[in-house]
């Protein structure tokens, strides 16, 4: 699983990671454990935040004017209050790992469907497809978003139905009506992912098909 990868106007151009994909078991050769809990030890996690609040301070008096004896002053006398407590680092990991979302495996079937669906999906496709990702479609992938909020569901395709019957992003209950598993149910025009693949997922595919199956259909 590839997900999690975000670099578009979404991220605010950050090329990083996502707890959603670190969130998991790794073996690391000697031990097993969950990645956020190794990197929160390791302290890649901490904040030095007391050294960016002395800076900012430096910098406002500096503007104001203040020569740097002055500053040195000030900041001596706001730093060394009798029995101030001094700062320590702060750990961005708030809660425990268990606190926190996570992707499934897509590919085990002890999972929740509904799970399985999700986390493909967020993986493969989440890159582009959300909220100024980059994609030219409307519908919002990232795993968070809540089902009704995707704009995949009895959602009218914006371009090609390949000819599929009263075709939809995703017809609840009707995978043959569903776009969205049309392409990436072959390599022909309009496949998806659109690049770095040349092999349809058929075990991805036949888990999309069910979940698209089981899907509560629209009542009329």
């Amino acid at each position: 699983m590839g997900g999690g990868l975000h670099h578009r106007r979404a991220a605010n151009a950050v090329l990083g990671l996502t707890e959603l994909q670190m969130n998991k078991v790794h073996n690391y050769g000697t031990v097993c454990d969950n990645q956020l809990r190794t990197l929160e030890h390791l302290g890649v996690f901490k904040i030095n935040w007391a050294d960016e609040v002395r800076s900012a301070m430096r910098e406002e008096l500096k503007a104001k004017g203040k020569s740097d004896k002055e500053i040195d002053a000030y900041m001596d006398k706001q730093t060394r209050t009798r029995d101030q407590r001094q700062p320590v680092p702060t750990s961005m990991l708030v809660f425990a790992p268990e606190k926190y979302r996570k992707l499934v495996d897509p590919y085990d079937p002890k999972n929740d469907l509904t799970l399985r669906a999700r986390s493909y999906l967020h993986s493969n496709c989440a890159q582009c497809h959300v909220e100024a990702g980059g994609g030219n479609a409307q519908i919002d992938l990232e795993f968070t978003t809540a089902l009704d909020k995707t704009k995949i569901l009895d959602v009218k395709p914006q371009h090609h139905t390949f000819n599929l019957p009263d075709a939809r992003l995703i017809a609840p209950g009707h995978p043959e009506r569903s776009v969205l598993l049309h392409r990436m149910s072959h390599r022909r025009e309009g496949y998806m992912p659109p690049l770095a693949t040349s092999m349809v997922d058929r075990e991805a595919v036949e888990m999309l098909r069910e979940w698209i199956r089981q899907l509560p259909k629209k009542s009329k």
